[in-house]
């Protein structure tokens, strides 16, 4: 069974975001004939977030322990109203036919850094999380990182 274990955090412990390599960025031995492909991140990582409906972040394997931990700030919208808003954030599991683990969690955009840990995660499975949003047409975006809790 997955637990989901929730918490808040200071400002200050956000890490500084680094910019996703792109697909040229890529080394040629992480490319496969048929798409581009990346080897599995290492935690931690950090990211920057800017999208419409979803995003999936970077496939990442998981500690020895199976608990992964990301920390989210949403810093702004296209959408004047954003304030108070949610995403949801959900976590996978990329081995084979891709499964959600876990719960959905709501994160409330606020401007405030939000942790949120998955449990029990399978640790020779790469992963992935998700962030949806289901309101409106209008862009939302901030920082995030990820790591071994």
């Amino acid at each position: 069974m997955h637990k989901i274990v929730l918490g808040a955090v200071a400002a200050a412990a956000v890490m500084s975001v680094v910019p996703a390599a792109s697909a040229s960025e890529v080394a040629a031995s992480d490319r496969t004939a048929s798409a581009v492909t990346v080897r599995a991140a290492t935690l931690p990582f950090t990211f920057t977030f800017d999208f419409e409906t979803t995003l999936r972040s970077r496939n990442f394997s998981p500690p020895a322990s199976g608990r992964a931990c990301v920390t989210l700030r949403g810093t702004g919208s296209t959408d004047p109203g954003w304030r108070g808003k949610e995403i949801l954030v959900e976590m996978w599991d990329a081995d084979g036919i891709d499964e959600r683990v876990g719960p959905r969690v709501r994160y409330r955009l606020d401007g405030t850094d939000k942790v949120f840990c998955w449990e029990a995660l399978v640790q020779n499975h790469e992963h992935y999380l998700l962030l949806v949003k289901e309101w409106g047409p209008s862009r939302v975006y901030g920082e995030g990182r990820v790591w071994a809790g």
